[in-house]
């Protein structure tokens, strides 16, 4: 499946920027996140905004990144029935998700009083970037809304970058 979405990120991105101009394209990927308690990360119930994960690459030149983040977030019912409304966001370091901006999503959803609401939190963006160097990418949570009695927990979470350099 992570074969299959580089293959169609390396033909997006090939249409995006002229075959003229183009170099070979490279990958860089992240292992997925270290489990701890079985778990990733939590989002944290006092916080309006988190960061699950960061990545760092060089870009050797100037050029176009597809950048891609892979996923899943767990929110359980712990103490009754609640409710989630997130927004997420592939960012710059730093930044923080906002509804509407590239790669954006927004979810809400009913969670079942002892029981648990899967979210899918795969995106992709493209990123301009006009100079060599190092550059890193986040991926953020907003928090709109989460019951008291719902907790979230990141299950997986990776980023792949796909970078054309430009001539």
């Amino acid at each position: 499946m992570r074969f299959a979405g580089v293959v169609l990120g390396i033909v997006a991105l090939c249409a995006i920027v002229p075959a003229a101009r183009a170099q070979a394209p490279l990958v860089f990927t992240q292992p997925p996140c270290p489990l701890q308690s079985g778990f990733c990360a939590q989002l944290d119930p006092n916080a309006t905004d988190t960061v699950i994960r960061e990545f760092q690459f060089i870009a050797p030149k100037a050029g176009k990144a597809l950048v891609t983040f892979n996923g899943a977030l767990l929110c359980i019912g712990n103490t009754g029935a609640g409710t989630v409304d997130l927004i997420t966001q592939i960012v710059p370091s730093g930044a923080t998700a906002v509804e509407n901006g590239p790669s954006s999503n927004r979810f809400g959803a009913a969670v079942p009083a002892a029981g648990a609401t899967p979210v899918n939190l795969a995106t992709t963006r493209v990123i301009n970037y006009r100079r060599s160097g190092s550059y890193k990418v986040a991926f953020a949570i907003r928090k709109v809304s989460l019951t008291p009695a719902t907790v979230c927990i990141v299950q997986s979470a990776a980023f792949t970058v796909l970078y054309l350099p430009v001539k």
